[in-house]
């Protein structure tokens, strides 16, 4: 009985240490939901978020539900807190949000936001940012500046040649035809391997 009182005492030493060498961050988490006019979730949306500077910090898919989230973005202290956000998907009009802070609905993270293991003394003081967006569809043919005009039923060739280039270790070029298949492709299960995929090549 000792020993696990001991244990114990250690482990709320250690705990008790870690959150004061690691001070309470400010921070974000951006999430949101995209939807066409018509209610759908939209898959597939490109979501990056720049810095005042225009620099990118991270980018991000919406998935089958249309949502998406952002790791939490720590600032150091006195940093302001300017973002802006750029919506891309070949079937909709690009969005460009010069402020993606203001508007928004701000709340506190709760246990879902956090990551597995994450010390909470790390996301004090970090807080979620809610934007919903509605997309307005594009005129004319999808159009992509490096594959050129797209036809719907070019998706699946975009797919299964996706998976020979990254069985041949061609991970770059992959992403382009996954980023154009979970936009302009037909089967939700495809579409979600496609997100899934984005996830672990597109660095």
């Amino acid at each position: 009985m000792n020993r696990w009182i001991a244990v114990i005492a250690v482990t709320a030493l250690l705990c008790s240490f870690s959150a004061r060498q690691l001070p309470a961050a400010a921070g974000l988490i951006f999430e949101g939901k995209v939807a066409a006019r018509d209610g759908r979730p939209v898959a597939g949306v490109e979501i990056q978020l720049m810095d005042a500077a225009g620099k990118l910090q991270d980018h991000v898919f919406s998935d089958l539900k249309g949502f998406y989230r952002f790791a939490v973005m720590l600032m150091p202290p006195g940093e302001g807190r300017a973002y802006r956000m750029e919506l891309s998907h070949l079937r909709y009009q690009p969005v460009k949000v010069p402020d993606a802070i203001s508007g928004a609905r701000i709340s506190s993270p709760g246990p879902s936001d956090l990551a597995p293991g994450q010390l909470v003394a790390v996301v004090t003081g970090v807080q979620v940012v809610r934007r919903d967006f509605t997309l307005t569809p594009s005129e004319g043919t999808p159009y992509h500046p490096n594959l050129g005009p797209l036809d719907p039923n070019f998706a699946e060739y975009c797919f299964q040649r996706a998976h020979l280039l990254l069985a041949q270790r061609r991970p770059k070029e992959a992403v382009e035809l996954l980023k154009v298949y979970a936009q302009i492709g037909g089967n939700p299960r495809q579409i979600a391997r496609s997100l899934e995929l984005l996830a672990e090549h597109d660095k």
